[in-house]
């Protein structure tokens, strides 16, 4: 009876443990970014940066994925960007010319929290949405539930 009894044990705690290792390798997969937004994707496939100089100062010409942008140049205390592995070289090409110069995602799309963090980076407890790019506030079920977000309407 004793040996049976230790069996059962030996038993429960390796599908438990088995459970746990495969919960945890389950829950890294889910929450890495898709492998064509880890490194900014191609989104910026068609990218063309001009740089030029006006009267009222310097700026640069963006033309990306089919709309023109006019937005301003990075300052000369400005930090330096460097692209990771794998971006594609137009966008890498573009954040170069643009990332640093104050101006965030919401008027230079081709800029997120991943690829830019010095304008499009998230402050306070916002977290960068490893999905969609944009900083967001971290919530739980139980925050969800309890902000009443969760009524139908």
């Amino acid at each position: 009876m004793k040996r049976s009894a230790a069996l059962v044990k030996v038993t429960i705690l390796a599908v438990a443990l088995g459970s746990i290792a495969l919960g945890s390798v389950a829950v890294y997969f889910y929450t890495l970014p898709p492998a064509s937004a880890s490194a900014g994707g191609s989104q910026a496939a068609s990218s063309q940066v001009i740089t030029n100089q006006v009267s009222s100062g310097k700026y640069v010409a963006v033309e990306y994925n089919g709309t023109s942008y006019q937005v301003p140049a990075k300052g000369a205390n400005a930090p330096n960007f460097a692209c990771p592995q794998g971006t594609d070289p137009s966008l890498c090409t573009l954040l170069q010319e643009t990332c640093g110069n104050g101006v965030g995602s919401t008027q230079e799309p081709w800029k997120t929290c991943y690829n830019c963090v010095f304008d499009a980076g998230c402050s306070g407890d916002n977290s960068c949405d490893p999905f969609t790019h944009e900083c967001s506030s971290p919530a739980s079920a139980c925050m969800v539930i309890a902000g009443g977000y969760n009524q139908a309407g």
